[in-house]
This record gives C-alpha cells, sequence and structure tokens, in this order.
C-alpha cells in the first residue's frame, strides 16, 4: 500500500523537502543507498496550528489510519 514519503534534499545553501506516495517497504533499502527519506505520519495547515487545533487535528488522523486497517 503506498503512503506519503518525504525525501529531503540538501543543497550547498539550503535544504528541500519534496512529499511523494511510495511503498513504504522500500524505504530501508533508499536509505542503505544513501537517501534521506522519512514517511510522512500527519499534515496539519498553517490555520489549524494558528487557531490552536494541532493535537485535536493530528488525533483525527492517526484514528482515521487506524480505522482504515480494519
Amino acid at each position: 500500500m503506498k503512503t506519503t514519503l518525504q525525501i529531503v534534499v540538501r543543497g550547498k545553501t539550503k535544504t528541500y523537502a519534496f512529499e511523494f506516495k511510495g511503498d513504504p517497504k522500500y524505504i530501508k533499502e533508499w536509505q542503505e543507498q544513501g537517501l534521506d527519506i522519512d514517511e510522512v505520519l500527519n499534515s496539519v495547515p498553517e490555520w489549524v496550528v494558528r487557531a490552536g487545533l494541532m493535537r485535536p487535528w493530528i488525533a483525527v488522523q492517526d484514528a482515521w489510519r487506524w480505522l482504515r486497517i480494519f
């Protein structure tokens, strides 16, 4: 099952992160090849943070991910 992954690219003066859909079973292999890849578990919009609703937002995302297992 594909999930949201993030690859981090470090340049000479800046760092960039790109999200993509990929199969997490390859993460270890990619990391062994020297790539900086992580699984994105939660995504929070800026307006949610400003409204002070980050914890409930993440709790709902975690519950939704858990419910999708079944």
